[in-house]
């Protein structure tokens, strides 16, 4: 009985040492780098790196309590598109690499995801918020006047 109890709490510690390691080394999904910058997802939120830096000192970029996800930075590095449900559905959001207040994009209802930008004004989107038969459809979104425009 005290060898397998012995088992058992050696065990224990073991398991509570990788779930220790495991919340330092982090959960981190879909990265986007741009130069020596990687924003990715973790915790809910998107957080920005230097590349080699280590994800100890990376800033977090938004707080909100509903949950980003899939950053894509432009193609002059200055702006982050992701995906996020701030007001109910997911839609397409907006903001200054350097931070700021994110800004909506889509108004489709939800069933979008971001896919990249065509320029450094216009980002690429799919939706599937659609009537009819097809399934999806490519859009873009012009940060600036918020036009769509079928692919």
């Amino acid at each position: 009985m005290q060898k397998f109890m012995a088992l058992l709490v050696g065990g224990m510690i073991g398991i509570s040492g990788s779930v220790a390691a495991a919340q330092t080394e982090g959960y981190y999904q879909t990265p986007a780098i741009k130069g020596d910058r990687v924003v990715f997802a973790s915790e809910g939120d998107l957080w920005m790196a230097t590349a080699g830096s280590g994800a100890s000192s990376a800033l977090r970029l938004t707080t909100h309590p509903e949950v980003e996800s899939s950053p894509v930075i432009s193609p002059d590095g200055l702006w982050l598109a992701f995906e996020a449900s701030y007001d109910g559905p997911t839609e397409i959001y907006l903001m200054p690499m350097s931070g700021g207040a994110p800004k909506r994009l889509t108004f489709e209802g939800g069933g979008v995801s971001v896919r990249g930008w065509a320029d450094n004004d216009h980002i690429l989107f799919r939706t599937t918020n659609l009537p009819g038969t097809i399934p999806r459809l490519l859009r873009s979104v012009d940060r600036n006047t918020l036009k769509t425009t079928d692919i």
